[in-house]
């Protein structure tokens, strides 16, 4: 395949064109009389042929009230789909890949499937394990191409072929904020001084002016006996990556000259590297960092990490105070918002092997829409009374949760983005009021990279991406040790190079180049 070169029919074209569907006769063709999602003007529902849909989910397995809440999802679901019966399948997430994939081989029944951030899904493209849907699309879910953004399908498409419904959800990245106990920032770091000096760099990546910041607050925490457990290393050795193609190469977010690189060849990764070990050096990261198995452990703990980083919306101190049950100030480190994923974390599929594409497609829509978000919530949050009580029109009280849900213990509960379109479910306790209404307005303002919707084509570079990865795999964290980092780098590049680095990159720059040029995008000279 080389779907990134050539992109079929555009979205625009797919919603006018006039397709004649031939998956299957299965489909539920029903006037809308305004009395009832499906009532004819006797009242009555339309006849179907009864089917049955196998939907496969990923999430905390079975549980307690399953059958009870799915039960009660069938019922409810007759008067919008008639004769149609679910049959759910929840798999742990740890479990999942496994699973589909030998259920995608020895094609066991299924139709609906969960598809997301467990394996990639050009993978799955190219064993041919999901159906094109631009027809079913066309033909029972025009709407989902306004619902959804065309860019949101942008992830999901191959060679102009939809093959899976994103669960749409907040896709901005992850905009850097730095945790840490109110108390300490209260008497050791000047909150305004900093977020000023974070704000005035000019590029994505943290500058030595940004490092400088968070080295004298450490130092001064150092100094005074309150370092704790130190630094968390994690998440922000991340921010300094760039956009990742095939893990080790990314373009830089600020390149205007859409340049292929080697991530550890970066000067922004260079700096973070160097940092990283000054500050190793200085005692400001623990000193098991490289036999610490889990190395975020001793975030939010009043005696843990005295800063640790990830994400920073509105209202994240409150947001994380409430989370950890003690005063945290988020300082943020980045002003704003940016849209650079490839890929989309959450959708869902219509298997290769299902027998009924019309109806999985006609219950995937209803599932997405408006009109089916009763039916969403209910496989989200179970039965009203007994899983949640109401605060307000779009707002509930989950029961017995306390700080996480959607675990096997739980009596039921679902992750929202796994089922389907988030902007249609609750707010919970776990939300801030009117959470959904400010992301879609983050969509709305947030800068989208123009590298959005490409797919790299890596069938033929399978082999020396694999050595790759695996070399990659033995330098984790190895601004930790003890040998100088320009040995480590060097011994790295070549043996990746040897391993056929070079024309990894020449064909992801190759892609990349033709991609652009298809967009209209003329490359700048820097």
């Amino acid at each position: 395949m080389a779907w990134n070169r050539r992109r079929g029919m555009g979205l625009a074209t797919l919603v006018a064109a006039v397709i004649v569907s031939g998956c299957s006769n299965d489909s539920v063709n029903l006037p809308n009389t305004g009395e009832g999602p499906n009532a004819t003007p006797g009242g009555q529902v339309a006849e179907a042929d009864p089917v049955t849909l196998k939907w496969m989910l990923g999430g905390p397995g079975k549980q307690q009230d399953s059958d009870r809440v799915w039960a009660e999802f069938n019922e409810r679901l007759q008067a919008y789909l008639p004769n149609t019966t679910v049959e759910f399948e929840i798999v742990p997430f740890s479990e999942y890949r496994e699973r589909w994939q030998l259920m995608s081989a020895s094609q066991e029944r299924v139709d609906l499937a969960w598809h997301g951030y467990v394996m990639p899904l050009a993978d799955e493209v190219s064993k041919g394990a999901y159906l094109p849907l631009n027809e079913l699309i066309n033909e029972h879910a025009p709407e989902l191409l306004e619902t959804i953004p065309q860019w949101v399908f942008d992830l999901v498409t191959f060679d102009g072929d939809i093959y899976a419904v994103p669960n749409y959800q907040q896709m901005t990245d992850l905009r850097l904020g730095m945790r840490t106990p109110k108390e300490l920032a209260d008497e050791f770091l000047d909150k305004e001084k900093a977020e000023e000096i974070f704000f005035a760099r000019e590029a994505t990546p943290l500058d030595q002016a940004s490092y400088d910041v968070l080295s004298e607050y450490f130092e001064k925490l150092k100094q005074a006996g309150r370092i704790q457990k130190g630094v968390s290393d994690a998440i922000w050795t991340d921010h300094n990556k760039g956009i990742i193609l095939a893990n080790p190469y990314v373009i830089p977010f600020d390149d205007k000259t859409y340049t292929v690189s080697l991530a550890d060849e970066l000067p922004e990764r260079i700096l973070q590297q160097q940092v990283a070990r000054e500050w190793f050096q200085k005692g400001y990261v623990r000193e098991d960092i490289l036999s610490n198995t889990n190395r975020r452990q001793d975030e939010g703990k009043p005696d843990g990490y005295i800063a640790y980083f990830h994400e920073n919306f509105e209202g994240q101190s409150l947001r994380e105070s409430g989370k950890r049950g003690f005063p945290v100030e988020v300082v943020a480190m980045q002003k704003e918002f940016q849209i650079s994923r490839l890929n989309s974390a959450t959708n869902t599929a219509i298997a290769r092997q299902s027998k009924h594409p019309d109806r999985a497609m006609q219950l995937l829509s209803l599932i997405q829409s408006e009109e089916g978000k009763e039916l969403y919530r209910l496989l989200v949050n179970g039965i009203e009374g007994e899983h949640y009580t109401v605060v307000s029109e779009n707002r509930i009280e989950l029961t017995d949760f306390g700080e996480t849900q959607d675990t096997a213990q739980h009596p039921y509960s679902l992750p929202k983005w796994v089922v389907g379109n988030t902007f249609n479910a609750y707010e919970t306790q776990f939300d801030e009021e009117g959470w959904n209404d400010y992301v879609l307005e983050l969509h709305e303002t947030a800068t989208i990279h123009l590298l959005v919707g490409f797919q790299p084509d890596l069938e033929s570079v399978r082999t020396e991406l694999a050595q790759i990865s695996a070399i990659n795999q033995e330098y984790l964290l190895t601004e930790y040790s003890t040998r100088p980092l320009d040995e480590i780098r060097a011994e790295k590049v070549d043996r990746i190079e040897r391993a056929g680095g070079n024309r990894v990159k020449e064909l992801l720059q190759e892609q990349v180049d033709a991609f652009l040029a298809e967009k209209g995008i003329n490359k700048s000279d820097g």
